[in-house]
């Protein structure tokens, strides 16, 4: 449980849940932003944030606490 507790805490979790929210607010304004062609559009637009996040997060070890 302690585990979880850490895990609540955590910023990532507030970032993904103030994604989820901004993105269904998002969707009620425009119905085509949910789109399956806008969804792979935004995808493709930041993959290369995403790979070079990847290779940033390589550079540190997460087995040390």
């Amino acid at each position: 449980m302690a585990l979880l507790g850490r895990v609540a805490r955590s910023t990532e979790v507030y970032l993904v849940g103030v994604l989820l929210v901004l993105s269904v607010v998002l969707f009620l304004l425009n119905p085509k932003f949910a789109t399956l062609e806008n969804i792979f559009d935004v995808l493709r637009n930041n993959s290369f944030l995403g790979i070079v996040a990847l290779g940033e997060a390589r550079r540190f070890d997460f087995r040390r606490h």
